[in-house]
């Protein structure tokens, strides 16, 4: 069996956290991120602004929304209890279902399965 045969991003659609409140307000702002992310050339899109103002949660929002929109899933990581900046490939994989393979970087895994999916990455901090 070669190596590719066994990885394979996990079959679920998701791994975004329940949300305990409804969202309230920012539809512009959802609706102008959602058409950013529709845009096929359009790989990454980072949301920034001061701590505290509810960046995680309307990134959140906008992905439970778009579930539907990628054909392999949406996926969130959080990365704030992440203290050797080491895991943080290791995390990713882990959270895609992305198992390492024996002689193989990590890395190589990752990519090759990144780019063969049409997923939603949602990397928190």
């Amino acid at each position: 069996m070669e190596a590719t045969e066994s990885l394979a991003v996990s079959p679920r659609r998701h791994s975004l956290p329940d949300q305990p409140t409804a969202f309230i307000g920012r539809l512009q702002t959802i609706e102008a991120i959602k058409e950013r992310l529709d845009r096929h050339r359009v790989r990454l899109l980072t949301l920034t602004g001061a701590a505290g103002i509810g960046k995680t949660r309307l990134a959140l929002q906008i992905a439970g929304e778009l579930v539907e929109n990628f054909t392999d899933g949406v996926f969130f990581v959080p990365l704030a209890p992440i203290a050797d900046p080491s895991l943080i490939l290791a995390t990713i994989a882990q959270t895609l279902g992305i198992r390492e393979v024996a002689g193989r970087p990590l890395v190589e895994d990752v990519r090759e399965q990144l780019h063969a999916k049409e997923l939603l990455l949602l990397l928190d901090n």
